[in-house]
């Protein structure tokens, strides 16, 4: 039951970034910071997420860009070469891949190996499920 009434605490807290995000930014904070039980987040965690946020946002940018330019584009003397966002993708997506595992919220930590976590992370979301079912009835911090 205590494990149940601090899913539901901490379903109401929210976890601001330590430093400015963009609207498209916070998106991907928000679903980072929900991969890990929010009492486990350190400081440093929460710069890494920050990073992480920023990351995601280039990278969604750069899938935005090769899909208006194509696969291939012509360089300055008119040759088809390949779209050099093909290999900035491939770069943002390690890095991404990589603060991913470093913050513990890559698919294996969050429903492989790391169980524990996992089965608190889905408490959590649980219980902030079940609180936006009698939304109005009880206060929520807004962000």
């Amino acid at each position: 039951m205590a494990g149940e009434q601090e899913a539901f605490a901490n379903a109401l807290k929210i976890i601001k970034p330590p430093k400015e995000l963009s609207k498209k930014e916070l998106f991907y904070w928000e679903y980072i910071i929900e991969a890990r039980p929010i009492n486990e987040w350190t400081r440093i965690d929460l710069m890494h997420a920050w990073n992480l946020a920023k990351l995601m946002s280039l990278q969604e940018d750069t899938y935005k860009d090769l899909a208006s330019e194509g696969r291939t584009i012509k360089n300055d003397r008119g040759t088809p070469i390949d779209n050099p966002a093909i290999s900035r993708l491939d770069k943002l997506t390690r890095l991404v891949l990589a603060a991913s595992a470093k913050l513990k919220i890559h698919a294996e930590a969050t429903v492989g190996e790391s169980r524990d976590m996992a089965k608190r992370s889905t408490a959590q979301r649980n219980a902030k499920s079940k609180l936006s079912t009698v939304d109005g009835l009880i206060a929520r911090p807004l962000h």
